[in-house]
């Protein structure tokens, strides 16, 4: 079992275990690359830190997700958040 994790803060900033990378080139979109690959499926869920913010995760790639974070509107924020993936370590 692979797992990794994080606390990715509004401005792009983590704190976490397994990942590579993490950009913030649109407003409330946020591209994570994780430092290894999972072999698919593999699972991935995400919290907002705001009252009245959701969140959105889109499974790129064996080593890519995106997380989209609005307001109650739909608006595009940006918002720190905590994830975690898991999953089986592609070999």
């Amino acid at each position: 079992m692979q797992y990794v994790y994080g606390q990715v803060f509004n401005n792009a900033t983590f704190s976490g275990a397994g990942i590579a990378s993490i950009s913030n080139n649109q407003v409330g979109f946020y591209d994570i690359s994780f430092e290894n690959y999972f072999s698919t499926p593999y699972g991935v869920t995400a919290s907002p830190w705001g009252s009245g913010m959701l969140v959105a995760v889109n499974i790129f790639a064996e080593n890519m997700v995106q997380v989209q974070v609005t307001d109650l509107q739909g608006n595009p924020v940006n918002e720190g958040f905590s994830f975690i993936a898991l999953g089986e370590a592609l070999s």
